[in-house]
């Protein structure tokens, strides 16, 4: 079987269009390396810090292994204030103060408590 040979100009223009891809593409590449590297700047600006607390300064969680709230809550101390930044007392094992029938029931370092999931704090 004998293969026809395209035509001249018909080469040419698969050539051209062949170089043009290959511009096309190399430029792009560059435009999308360089977005995806503002796009990670503008995302580390943004984050916020996490606050601190004063040194010696914790908050206590006052709830069961249970509840999602109390979990709920302990997440949030931990993503905004650090992993080291409350202590987490299990009132099913007694070890929580008089009063305390919901939960969770938060005590900040200031001495305030704030009865169920709260972001404010």
């Amino acid at each position: 079987m004998v293969k026809k040979k395209k035509p001249l100009n018909q080469q040419r223009k698969i050539k051209i269009y062949f170089i043009f891809i290959m511009k096309f593409n190399k430029k792009h590449i560059m435009l999308g390396i360089a977005a995806i590297v503002i796009v990670a700047c503008m995302f580390a600006m943004m984050r916020k810090p996490k606050s601190a607390l004063p040194p010696g300064e914790k908050f206590i969680v006052y709830g069961t292994e249970w509840c999602g709230y109390t979990t709920k809550q302990r997440k949030h101390l931990d993503n905004k204030y650090g992993p080291d930044s409350h202590e987490f007392v299990d009132c099913d094992k007694g070890n929580c103060p008089k009063g305390i029938n919901a939960f969770p029931v938060t005590k900040t370092p200031n001495g305030d408590m704030v009865k169920g999931f709260n972001t404010d704090i």
